[in-house]
């Protein structure tokens, strides 16, 4: 993926994450947050930054904050100009989308690589994370150890953190947003729309009945 396809897809990203947030609790006074999908301020997190600031120079969103202690971007939406940049880069997304097209027959061939942070489908392979320190990475690596089962999150947090931090109901929107990642990149890449399904207690591999 060139650049440009990279970066329109990392701001339509950010956009959906905005986006969802609104679909699924609304604006407060216009008022949003942005959750980094990072913990590390390395390149993935640095880029996300960026477009955080792009956004606000685009006029889509302003009075921009940073929350040390939630890690998160507070700003305002505005709302016009936010659905008209969101056009924008939808539109280049679908004309970068690759015409690539994974046949889904009765069996499909299904391998996370633990080390490159690599989904293979068949005999395509897609990008899920370089830095192997994220949610995503860390999500696909224990859905991997046995992808044919339904996936609890408190199962998935316990893997991740230790019995030391005890699994609390707002923990849900981590893992489900991580997963929300990957079906979009996986979406980017291929026609499988919902490479996963998303509850808010729940993942699974929505394929699991056809692999081999």
């Amino acid at each position: 993926m060139n650049i440009n396809k990279k970066f329109s897809k990392q701001v339509l990203d950010i956009l959906n994450k905005i986006l969802e947030q609104y679909l699924y609790f609304g604006f407060e006074n216009k008022e949003a947050s942005y959750k980094y999908l990072n913990k590390e301020w390395y390149d993935p997190k640095i880029e996300e930054a960026m477009i955080i600031r792009k956004l606000e120079f685009w006029g889509a969103i302003t009075n921009v904050k940073y929350d040390h202690k939630t890690d998160e971007e507070h700003f305002t939406v505005i709302e016009p100009k936010f659905n008209e940049v969101y056009k924008r880069f939808e539109k280049l997304n679908i004309k970068n989308k690759s015409n690539k097209n994974i046949l889904i027959s009765d069996n499909v061939k299904l391998k996370y690589d633990p080390k490159n942070g690599k989904l293979f489908i068949n005999d395509q392979n897609i990008l899920i994370s370089k830095n192997l320190d994220t949610n995503q990475h860390h999500l696909l690596k224990i859905i991997f150890e046995d992808p044919t089962r339904i996936w609890n999150y408190d199962e998935i947090h316990e893997k991740i953190e230790g019995i030391q931090i005890e699994y609390k109901k707002e923990y849900w929107r981590k893992y489900y947003n991580a997963a929300y990642d990957i079906n979009n990149k996986v979406a980017y890449e291929t026609n499988i729309k919902k490479f996963l399904k998303i509850t808010k207690n729940t993942v699974n591999i929505t394929l699991m009945n056809k692999i081999v």
